[in-house]
């Protein structure tokens, strides 16, 4: 994520446009669609920095990640300028009603 020092105000509460060297981001909602511009969502990440898996645990491996996309638990919205406006974390949300 990156956000411009000249967004900072008129954006405040951001964390960033989508992507940035090395890394690719998607916003993805309940049914793990990409979001549209409004719609709340959670980060997906796939970077060669992000884990391949958790040490003996198969099954939170497989529940991390979808199709080698990791799973951040991030929820967050994209406005219509495609900016990720941070909502908080899914842990103990139910994002899928927002």
């Amino acid at each position: 994520m990156t956000l411009a020092p000249r967004d900072q105000l008129r954006k405040a509460g951001s964390i960033g446009c989508i992507g940035s060297y090395g890394c690719s981001m998607r916003l993805m909602n309940s049914d793990e669609v990409e979001a549209l511009p409004g719609e709340v969502g959670e980060i997906y990440l796939k970077t060669d920095s992000v884990i391949t898996g958790y040490y003996n645990d198969p099954q939170a491996t497989a529940a991390a990640f979808h199709n080698r996309w990791y799973k951040s638990g991030d929820v967050a919205r994209m406005d219509e300028d495609w900016l990720s406006i941070h909502c908080g974390s899914d842990e103990g949300h139910n994002y899928h009603r927002w």
